[in-house]
């Protein structure tokens, strides 16, 4: 029985074999099924007959009728097994005999026919109308023979139930319970699935439950019923429009009368009746009583009838649930699953029907209230048969999950049940398999039961005995042969001895070889381990870390080849392993006198010998042999390993086992080379260097083939700086873009190791040897390396890894550093070497100092090109080096290129930090980048040969740093006169007597690559006291002649203009003059970077 929604307008039809066998039988019940809708002949009594009604039969195998569902007769008549067939071949042999045994095995049914498909002519002329043949009607006109027969029954069916009335199952239950025996069956409540623990509440927010308060007349009530009983029959005759009016008349009688049971079974008959209204396209009306049911899903008009559904199907339960008051006519928790599997299905159709109007999470949740029905207490058949159709309709709406929970909860939970449940009957378990494997698509089934396996065996067994009674020592070898290789998973440890000392003694007497009885000897074959590096195609760029600049940090999974194979391909004439997989799943050791393992394209010379395989076991061998190609060839060809040769003692020799596709196929390629490293210039690979060391070291590499040379060689590396480097690089979310640049300076401009060859051409010759000259730089952090030398004659090419373990030990280190301004009245005697004859504002000193944290004294040179120090450290020592740099002048859009990227990898705005932080920390870049390209420092080891370079670039230019280093873009200058004279002094201030007329001469200079139109503000204050708390303020301390702000012309690029202000001091004291220009063009400001001190008295 299948729980599709239109399956109560299905007529149940069960087939059954007669003198056929199983693949005829398939065949037999594909024709039948092939049929489809069947057009009924007229009956005599045409209470259902329709002209244009078409009745669809739903076949089944089953072996015999489970008597005890016989209960439910009344309350769901399209249940029942209204017809039986028995298909053969053959009427030879067929009798009236046989329709009284089809009679006897299914006596609830009302039409029974015996149909020979391919007749032999036998009773083609037999009387007996219940016994047809396709020999003079067609299959087509025999359904429908049968069908008007069944229309005929029906309307007998109908009358025989207006005297006795129809019953409630639980009420049958209790009377049949008594009466009926069926052998093998049991007779209890849980195995009919109608049990007393089962309760249901109902689940529709607002009802209110109602019980029958008053008697209701017993000939109103089954008034109903029959109208019921009537609805149903019509849709089993294809008259769904008739169903409907007999539905509608039950569901206002039984309402009326309280009979919510039948009334719920009735109403759930008229929404099937609709639906089968609806699908055929014909108009119809819905009744009343079922608007007044759902009106509450009419609020905007007439909906579609699938959006209404839901409602009718919570209708039917909530009259199930009002049901349990009476306990004669309470529903079985059977029916009132299946009611909700039925709608399940139903939703399932409708969502490849209606396309988004029912989403598949509605069958989930029906579902889940399916499960929640405590499905346990059914019967194990009726749970398997449930939880496999609610698993099927998880899986066709794509609830993977869901079907997987499901499926999970039949094999721990009813599955046991089955094996240990004495109570069910074998019927009852292979019905529930029958129904599990259709539920999941194979509609093919195979007849199931219990003993073959064990038949075979003591058939085989007595075979074998009775041949060594003879003694036919053949037929001992051969049926002992058979058991071992057909029942050996069955067969007791003894027994498979017996077995195996037969095959044996009959080996031992007359010489006789049988096949070895494990066809599956060989699991698999495969490729093992290479005896040499393997070979691939193309270069990895991967392997080097130069691959950053091209390639990037961040992953890009289409920027690598994706065609490398999943096994390595193997080389002509060179020695290689193999992985062959044998089972034994005998209890007895199994002896292998000689195994080859073959292939299509080349030959494996060596076999494996004297192989033993434990009992029970699975044993991994391994096979080194060469490979070498059957036919001389320069391509690259695609080989398989097609099976294994083997000689098991006591059989047949050399039998051959195929290998299964996977892993068995390989690539063979014409021979290679093969480079090993014969020395290496360091001391156990060990190497101490210092920071910022350089080292030279060699690598001898032999080519150890004798018959291919070396033609192409390329060398990459890697050591223990760059994954960190690199992961330091890829989470540097929140640094500034130069702090990220300097960690990227270090992985890609401080490579430890170089290839000094690079640019040669390197060949190899058969059994030569060649020297890798490297070139090893100290690098902070790094404690090993890998050289990697990528080699071949082609295309295919080798990789040979040379590990090398470093020490770096500390050299010189950065303490601290400043960068401190010049003045034309700076002291430069401890600058003796200095020869500046420029402007001394237009230099800085860089102030460094510099600590030897190597154990040996160390000499240090500090380069700029105005000075070269040089000092000697001594260990852990601290010296301070001052050298001159000229100022750095860069342009405006020098200082606003972007910062490079070393690593292409993709740059972020730092939310952190505003446009012009940016620019000033882009700024600060350049002018740093600038000063290294200009400051440098080398080390020697007094007492050693160790030598390196000094590495600066920790040091960070702070705000003020970079204010001394650059050279303004505008510069601003002052000095005061006196009647027209400069006052010569060495001092830092300039005295003038008060009351006597100076002049303050302004120097605005342009040193930028545009013109500017500069305001010129001149800001005089008195030294060391603040402008709000002076005594007097410096309006009245001071007299000017002309204004302390005022615009100025254009002044071009490297022009200059000058600007006097005549001024008298009324006061003595001390005071400072500052003069700023702000560019009118951009709005920036240059301020004086030297004031003018002047003192009056």
């Amino acid at each position: 029985m299948t729980y599709a929604y239109s399956s109560p307008t299905h007529i149940r039809t069960s087939v059954v074999p007669l003198n056929c066998t199983l693949d005829e039988f398939h065949s037999h019940v594909t024709q039948l099924k092939s049929v489809g809708h069947v057009k009924p002949r007229r009956p005599e009594t045409p209470t259902f007959y329709s002209a244009d009604s078409l009745l669809r039969f739903e076949y089944h195998v089953t072996r015999q009728e489970d008597l005890l569902k016989r209960h439910f007769d009344d309350l769901e008549i399209w249940k029942r097994t209204l017809v039986v067939v028995a298909v053969t071949n053959s009427l030879s042999g067929v009798s009236a005999d046989s329709l009284q045994a089809l009679r006897k095995a299914h006596p609830n049914a009302l039409v029974y026919r015996i149909i020979s498909l391919n007749t032999d002519g036998g009773l083609e002329d037999s009387t007996e109308d219940k016994i047809v043949t396709t020999a003079t009607d067609t299959l087509s006109d025999i359904l429908e023979e049968i069908g008007g027969n069944v229309l005929q029954q029906l309307a007998t069916l109908e009358m025989s139930y207006l005297p006795v009335g129809l019953k409630s199952p639980n009420f049958k239950l209790g009377t049949l319970s008594e009466a009926v025996k069926v052998k093998g069956h049991s007779s209890d409540r849980r195995s009919v699935s109608l049990t007393q623990d089962f309760t249901l509440k109902d689940e529709r927010p607002g009802q209110v439950s109602h019980t029958k308060t008053k008697s209701v007349n017993p000939e109103v009530v089954n008034k109903g019923r029959h109208a019921k009983l009537r609805g149903h029959l019509f849709l089993l005759a294809g008259q769904p429009a008739r169903a409907l009016k007999e539905f509608t008349d039950s569901i206002h009688i039984l309402k009326s009368a309280g009979d919510y049971l039948w009334l719920g079974s009735a109403t759930e008959g008229a929404a099937i009746s609709m639906t089968q209204l609806d699908s055929a396209g014909e108009s119809f009306s819905i009744p009343s009583d079922i608007v007044e049911m759902v009106k509450s899903s009419f609020k905007r008009g007439t909906p579609p009838l699938v959006e209404i559904m839901p409602s009718i199907t919570e209708q039917v339960l909530h009259f199930y649930s009002l049901s349990q008051s009476s306990q004669d006519d309470a529903v079985p928790q059977v029916v009132y699953c299946e009611t909700i599997i039925r709608f399940i299905r139903y939703l399932v159709d409708q969502t490849k029907t209606h396309d988004g109007l029912i989403p598949p999470i509605a069958v989930g949740t029906w579902g889940n209230r399916l499960y929640s029905t405590n499905l346990s207490n059914l019967g194990v058949s009726d749970q398997f048969k449930l939880l496999g159709s609610l698993a099927d309709s998880y899986e066709q709406v794509g609830m993977g999950r869901k079907r997987s929970f499901i499926v999970y909860q039949m094999v721990e939970q009813v599955l046991p049940k089955l094996r240990n449940d004495s109570t069910e009957s074998i019927t009852s378990a292979i019905s529930f398999l029958d129904s599990l494997v259709c539920n999941y698509g194979n509609k093919k089934l195979s007849p199931s039961g219990q003993g073959w396996n064990e038949l075979r065996t003591r058939v085989l067994q007595l075979c074998a005995q009775t041949c060594a009674t003879l003694p036919d020592w053949e037929g001992v070898a051969r049926y002992n042969s058979l058991l071992l290789s057909t029942t050996a998973d069955t067969l007791h440890r003894h027994d498979q001895m017996q077995a195996y000392l037969a095959v044996k003694k009959a080996h031992d007497i007359s010489k006789i070889h049988v096949d070895y009885w494990d066809l599956n000897l060989v699991r698999s074959a495969s490729i093992g381990h290479m005896l040499y590096p393997p070979v691939k195609f193309g270069r990895d760029e991967r392997l080097t870390s130069g691959s950053t600049e091209e390639k990037g940090i961040l992953y890009t999974p289409f920027s690598y080849s994706t065609t490398s194979a999943t096994v390595s391909p193997l080389v002509n004439n060179e020695e290689c392993e193999f992985v062959i997989r044998l089972q034994n799943p005998y209890l007895f050791q199994v002896h292998i006198s000689e195994l080859f393992l073959l292939s299509d394209m080349v030959t494996l010379s060596r076999p494996l010998t004297n192989i033993v395989l434990a009992p029970n076991s699975v044993s991994e061998l391994i096979l080194v042999s060469p490979v070498v190609a059957k036919e001389k060839t320069d391509e690259i060809i695609t080989c398989k390993l097609t099976s294994v040769r083997a000689s098991v003692l006591g059989c047949s020799a050399n039998q051959e086992y195929e290998i299964s596709e996977s892993g068995s196929s390989f690539t063979l390629i014409p021979p290679q080379p093969v480079l090993s490293v014969t020395d290496l210039s360091l001391t156990d690979g060990w190497l101490l260097l210092l920071e910022g060391q350089t080292l030279e070291c060699n690598i001898t590499l032999h080519n150890i083939s004798s018959l291919v040379e070396c033609t192409s060689l390329n060398v990459n590396f890697s050591d223990s700086t760059f994954e960190p480097l690199r992961q330091a690089i890829s989470e540097a979310r929140d640094l500034p873009e130069s702090e990220i640049y300097e960690l990227e300076y270090f992985l890609e401009k401080r490579r430890p190791l170089k290839w000094l060859q690079e640019d040669d051409k390197v060949v190899i010759p058969p059994s030569k040897s060649f020297t890798l000259a490297l070139q090893i730089h100290g690098k902070r952090g790094m404690t090993d390396a890998i050289v990697r030398a990528q080699y071949g004659c082609g295309s295919p090419y080798r990789e040979l890894s040379i590990p090398i373990k470093v020490t770096v030990n500390a050299s010189v280190e950065l303490v601290s550093y400043d960068v401190i301004p010049l003045t034309e009245k700076s002291k430069l005697e401890f600058l003796p070497d200095m020869d500046i004859s420029e402007s001394l504002t237009d230099y800085c000193l860089i102030v460094i100092d510099l600590r030897n944290s190597w154990i040996h004294p160390l000499k240090i040179e500090l380069k700029t090109k105005e000075n070269n120090p040089t000092l000697v450290i001594g260990p852990g020592r601290v010296r301070r080096f001052i050298l001159p740099l000229k100022r750095i002048s860069l342009s405006r859009d020098e200082t606003l290129k972007p910062i490079p990227n070393l690593t292409n990898r993709q740059v972020l705005h730092n939310s952190k930090m505003d446009a012009q932080q940016t620019e000033q920390m882009i700024s600060a870049f350049w002018y740093r980048e600038t000063l290294f390209s200009e400051l440098s420092g080398v080390w020697t080891e007094i007492d050693g040969d160790r030598h390196g370079q000094v590495e600066l670039r920790g040091i960070r230019l702070t705000r003020n740093m970079l204010n001394v280093l650059k050279m303004q873009h505008v510069s601003v200058s002052m000095s005061v006169t006196v009647d027209g004279v400069a006052i010569a002094t060495d001092s830092l201030w300039d005295e003038v007597s008060c009351d006597q007329n100076v002049d303050f001469q302004i120097v605005i200079t342009n040193h930028s690559d545009h013109a500017i139109f500069p305001l010129l503000r001149i800001l005089p204050q008195i030294r060391n006291v603040a402008a709000d708390s002076a005594p007097d303020p410096i309006e009245g301390r001071v007299l000017y002649n002309g204004v302390l702000q005022k615009p100025l012309t254009q002044i071009g690029v490297g022009e200059s203009r000058e600007v006097s202000l005549g001024a008298i001091f009324v006061c003595p004291g001390e005071y400072e003059w500052t003069a700023m220009v702000q560019d009118m063009t951009d709005k920036r400001y240059y301020v004086q970077r030297d004031p003018l001190y002047v003192r009056a008295v």
